[in-house]
């Protein structure tokens, strides 16, 4: 199933609403909406939808409205054919042969907790809710992923109101069946400036050998994708750098102090220099930072916007920054610059796509072959 998740329309002034759906929910083969809350009365309205089901979440403020006889129209019971309105208490909904939990606040309480604590709530709500796979929410204005093998929690930005240095009209895509998480944006006017498809990727370590087919799948992944850059956070053997299988792709790559530097290596690949770790392609800079995620895993959002503001005084005019060294893939639209981890190489065959300048997100990994069947 492919899941389109929007969230704070509000008044939707600009209309962004229908256009998300229209132009691209429905091309992309949406099968089903989630409005993670915001919304008006005057928006439960299936066409505004493309006429697709749709789970809405009512805010706390709904559902009181709902309790004290003033909102009709916005109360469990009153909703369209097809609809799905969850409540506080009673998030949780069945989707297809998954679980999920479709709210509106709980990224406030990423706002002010740890990654760490934030990690322990989400497998705390799939412990009581057996097979809920996703969390969603909104409310905060914009894009957020934090993810494991697991459980995954989304919040797919604003449609109304997004901030960041992005700007545009936020919404995300879920594909249940392969697992990709797309966040995307409407920006107009369009921009012009040169286009870029970045592959962003981390902590290799010695997967040539324990997954030998795993570069030339991936290369096989980004070709498809239109990639032509790629950038490797770290962790990387030295045996890996020049590989063959990447020769079309310019390779930006990581090293870390004490990993020597090979004598000779491919013109397409460019080591990465320490001070300051920066990458500059058509005019976008990347900062790359690879324990910079550890540092983060036990501050809250708004002690990370505290820190990644600083590191953007330091460089002016940076787009990105690139993480690695955990397991878990994240993402963090802040004010005027994006922090992003694409994830585990070795154990979760985990990657990354960034479109630019549309700021499209894209979260993926090359998905396990099944064994062999035995005789």
């Amino acid at each position: 199933m492919k899941i389109g998740i929007i969230s704070d329309t509000h008044e939707d002034k600009m209309k962004a609403l229908q256009y998300i759906v229209r132009k691209e929910f429905l091309p992309r083969g949406v099968d089903l909406i989630i409005h993670c809350g915001d919304i008006i009365p005057e928006h439960v309205n299936p066409e505004f939808f493309g006429n697709l089901p749709v789970i809405c979440a009512l805010t706390d403020e709904q559902e009181t409205d709902c309790a004290e006889g003033r909102a009709d129209s916005l109360c469990p019971g009153a909703e369209p054919p097809d609809w799905r309105f969850t409540r506080p208490g009673k998030r949780i909904v069945q989707i297809g042969k998954i679980s999920a939990y479709v709210g509106h606040k709980l990224s406030y309480d990423y706002w002010k907790s740890s990654k760490g604590e934030i990690y322990t709530k989400m497998y705390e709500i799939r412990k009581d809710h057996n097979n809920v796979r996703y969390l969603f929410a909104g409310h905060m204005h914009h894009q957020t992923l934090i993810e494991s093998p697991l459980i995954s929690f989304i919040n797919p930005g604003a449609t109304e109101g997004a901030f960041g240095d992005a700007g545009g009209y936020e919404f995300a895509t879920v594909d249940t069946d392969s697992g990709e998480i797309v966040f995307s944006r409407i920006k107009y006017p369009l921009p012009v400036k040169k286009p870029l498809r970045l592959g962003v990727i981390s902590d290799s370590f010695d997967v040539s050998e324990m997954n030998p087919s795993f570069w030339r799948k991936l290369a096989g992944k980004f070709r498809e994708a239109g990639v032509t850059h790629i950038i490797h956070c770290g962790n990387i053997s030295s045996e890996d750098v020049g590989l063959d299988v990447l020769s079309d792709f310019q390779v930006f790559y990581y090293l870390r102090p004490e990993q020597e530097r090979k004598a000779r290596q491919p013109d397409n690949w460019m080591l990465i220099p320490i001070d300051p770790p920066i990458v500059e392609i058509n005019g976008y800079r990347f900062l790359v930072d690879l324990t910079l995620s550890r540092k983060l895993l036990g501050k809250s959002e708004a002690e990370t916007y505290s820190i990644t503001s600083g590191i953007l005084k330091a460089n002016p005019e940076t787009n990105f920054i690139l993480t690695g060294f955990t397991q878990n893939a994240f993402l963090d639209e802040m004010q005027n610059i994006v922090v992003l981890n694409p994830g585990d190489i070795k154990n979760d065959q985990d990657y990354v796509i960034i479109d630019l300048p549309r700021y499209e997100i894209t979260f993926s990994h090359i998905q396990r072959e099944p064994l062999p069947l035995l005789d």
